[in-house]
């Protein structure tokens, strides 16, 4: 199974706890959701700490999917996981990470690791459809929170 990383890091003019606690409010989530993309939340927990859950309904007609993913690693503060329980990917694993630089700013930190199923012509497929998708994501995302601190 070959493993595909996405990494980004962006500069974020405040405190990395101030950041961390933007990304637990309930309404988060919707706020880092770029405008026309198709992700519906069936379920969610409401927090990111160890054991949280949510169901997502991503996609459209007729390629639709649930995807489950489980909160782990969180650190108050500084970091949070989301892990799949079930979904589209073989593995997937994403990180967010809140780096202090100063008192006043710090880096926001996204790495996703993740793997296909079907082999080499999964790998292919992810590399072809799913690092893009997710460079235009968390362009979106970390402009959208660096707004957010502007």
């Amino acid at each position: 199974m070959t493993e595909l990383v996405y990494h980004k890091q962006t500069p974020i003019p405040c405190p990395a706890d101030e950041l961390f606690s933007w990304h637990e409010a309930p309404d988060a989530f919707h706020k880092l959701m770029p405008p026309g993309e198709v992700v519906k939340v069936l379920h969610h927990d409401g927090k990111i700490t160890n054991g949280a859950r949510a169901v997502l309904l991503v996609g459209v007609w007729p390629v639709r999917f649930q995807w489950e993913l489980m909160h782990q690693d969180y650190i108050a503060g500084r970091q949070f996981c989301d892990v799949q329980v079930r979904g589209p990917f073989a593995a997937y694993r994403h990180e967010h990470v809140m780096i202090p630089v100063d008192e006043h700013n710090c880096l926001l930190s996204d790495r996703i690791t993740f793997s296909m199923p079907l082999g080499r012509f999964g790998a292919w497929l992810g590399r072809l459809i799913f690092l893009p998708k997710f460079e235009r994501l968390f362009a979106f995302r970390h402009e959208a929170t660096r707004r957010a601190f502007s």
